[in-house]
């Protein structure tokens, strides 16, 4: 009897121990997830009747060059990761155009903006006519300030296309646009610093760092873009 007892108790014990690790496991893989959250791959144009979706090289009105492609391709790579959403060559083809215009400030020094500089000392000396030359400052960390707006139209003619893509589109209301948005985004890029090299190849490799400013702020407005689809449809 007394051993029945023990028994009894210890498996009690047993089943509050496994109760406990249950709760514990629950609360490990929670917390691990925390900040992320599910997200559906489904088609999220479908409730407007688009299967099908084409996407013309967005338009630059901003004061930088080269940025266009960049923006149309990252938008493009997160759209072809809806199931049944088909990418068309031709508007004409096409349940719905998506139509991207990436905007900045009209001027260049506004919209890639000096955060951080360094003081260079002056080893030159004097100038040409006998003045001593001033130390000067230099940028050593630049942000870059963009913004891409996107429309979503259904069945657009080629003329409202190019009227979306002016400065005349940016409040049109029209009953075939489903998704009319601004984000805007800012990345911070490092310069290289000075160094006993050329001025031509130290230009060069912060050309090179700003191309990758500028990927990255494709990336962040994509990555936007993806989320507001999401929660809106």
């Amino acid at each position: 009897m007394e051993r029945s007892v023990i028994c009894l108790y210890l498996l009690n014990e047993v089943k509050k121990l496994m109760i406990k690790l249950s709760l514990i496991l629950v609360l490990l893989v929670a917390t691990s997830c925390a900040g992320y959250r599910m997200q559906s791959r489904t088609n999220p144009f479908s409730q407007y009747g688009i299967r099908s979706i084409h996407i013309p090289m967005f338009y630059n009105q901003s004061s930088l060059a080269n940025v266009g492609s960049v923006f149309t391709k990252e938008v493009t790579k997160v759209l072809s990761g809806f199931k049944n959403l088909k990418l068309s060559q031709g508007y004409n083809n096409s349940d719905a155009v998506l139509i991207g215009i990436v905007t900045s400030s009209k001027k260049l020094r506004e919209a890639v903006r000096t955060k951080s500089s360094n003081r260079v000392v002056n080893i030159f000396g004097e100038d040409a006519i006998g003045d001593k030359r001033e130390d000067f400052q230099i940028p050593s960390r630049n942000s870059i300030d963009l913004a891409l707006r996107i429309i979503v139209i259904k069945h657009p003619s080629e003329s409202e296309i190019k009227f979306l893509q002016s400065s005349l589109g940016q409040n049109v209301k029209n009953s075939k646009i489903i998704f009319n948005e601004v984000i805007s985004a800012t990345e911070d890029y490092t310069l290289k610093e000075l160094e006993p090299e050329s001025i031509q190849v130290l230009g060069s490799q912060n050309m090179g760092v700003q191309r990758e400013a500028k990927k990255a702020l494709a990336v962040k407005v994509s990555r936007s873009f993806k989320d507001m689809i999401l929660y809106a449809f």
